[in-house]
């Protein structure tokens, strides 16, 4: 049997937003100290699961199957929130959170692999694992903190954690292409 790697499927912002998330990280950073993913580009994971070459095959075939049948969709983030977990994120809009929400649930159906990580509530990360003192001064600072970012979600990325570098590296991309679906087709 083939190795298992780690595999995530994300959604990647445009540059402009994920400068935006990476100047706030900057300011986290100055008041709080380095925190995780401190150094991660701004993305929402969809999904995180193991898989060996031969179900790798059978995932990026399932993915770009879905992928051909999805429109490039409007998203909007807001709000933030400091979790009880140490971690500090931003939220999208209630009407935008279902729209991901049922993209995400319908790929968990696909997938051949069950997922490991990824939550039916969407994020962005700002910071994670951020210790008692570190959230207080996340709380003070940042209580009530609107980022407002739009953007046109359009292509999900599928990345390979690489071991050595510690990192996850994208592999593949995967477009809407906002075919009409003919299974849903009545006549």
């Amino acid at each position: 049997m083939n190795q298992q790697s780690t595999y995530s499927l994300v959604i990647f912002l445009p540059q402009r937003e994920t400068d935006t998330v990476a100047d706030v990280k900057s300011d986290v950073c100055k008041r709080v100290g380095w925190f995780n993913s401190r150094n991660s580009d701004a993305h929402i994971t969809v999904w995180e699961g193991c898989a060996n070459e031969d179900k790798l095959k059978l995932i990026v075939a399932k993915i770009s199957e879905f992928t051909n049948f999805l429109s490039p969709v409007q998203i909007a983030f807001s709000s933030s929130q400091i979790g009880d977990n140490g971690a500090f994120f931003l939220i999208p809009e209630q009407f935008d959170k279902k729209k991901l929400v049922e993209m995400f649930k319908d790929i968990y159906k696909i997938l051949p692999v069950k997922r490991t990580s990824g939550s039916f509530s969407p994020h962005i990360s700002i910071a994670r694992g951020l210790e008692a003192s570190q959230i207080a001064v996340v709380r003070e600072r940042f209580s009530g903190f609107r980022l407002p970012l739009s953007f046109v979600c359009s292509e999900v990325c599928l990345r390979k954690h690489d071991e050595i570098a510690r990192q996850f590296v994208i592999i593949d991309r995967f477009s809407f292409q906002g075919k009409e679906n003919p299974q849903l087709k009545l006549f």
